[in-house]
């Protein structure tokens, strides 16, 4: 019977031994999903707010409409400088927008709207490449995530059943037994 309960322990021990490694991978992973979720918001907003941005710039008031796109591009500017930070081509992208509105404020009188709106969209291409690229990259990592939830429902499957057989073993020892 001491051995019976001895080796009972060691199972029970090594079996939580072991199920401590996968939680650390577990864990990366997770840091890692919630980093590309991050990044396709991030990415997201940036887009959003560069379309906003050309979009104010239909106003009949030059200055006006420039001063609303500027805004725009300097929320942008700013998520995308938070953390986690947007990828260096992307910040680029983002000054060359804000540089251009900016000459383009100093001589509102005499600009083109719609040259203006032809420069951000060629320059939101930069950051929607990147949002395309995280959109995939986030689509194979849910795809990869579902496969594996898979095989380890089937893992769990098999381990229950292991489990139970091995009571009822155990179980059916205890029985039969002399002296228990």
């Amino acid at each position: 019977m001491r051995r019976l309960s001895i080796a009972a322990v060691l199972l029970f021990v090594s079996i939580s031994a072991f199920a401590q490694e996968p939680r650390v991978t577990i864990e990366r992973y997770e840091t890692r999903a919630r980093l590309l979720s991050a990044s396709v918001r991030r990415d997201a907003y940036i887009v959003g707010q560069l379309a906003e941005a050309s979009r104010v710039l239909n106003d009949f008031q030059n200055n006006v409409a420039i001063s609303r796109a500027l805004d725009r591009v300097n929320a942008a500017l700013k998520r995308a400088s938070e953390n986690p930070a947007a990828p260096a081509a992307t910040i680029a992208a983002i000054n060359n927008v804000k540089n251009h509105l900016d000459r383009a404020h100093d001589n509102a009188a005499m600009v083109d709207l719609a040259a203006e709106q032809k420069f951000i969209f060629e320059q939101t291409h930069v950051v929607s490449v990147e949002l395309f690229r995280g959109l995939d990259q986030a689509r194979r990592e849910r795809q990869a995530l579902a496969d594996y939830l898979t095989k380890l429902q089937a893992i769990a499957s098999e381990l229950d059943s292991a489990t139970t057989d091995a009571l009822g073993s155990a179980l059916s020892l205890l029985r039969v037994a002399p002296g228990v």
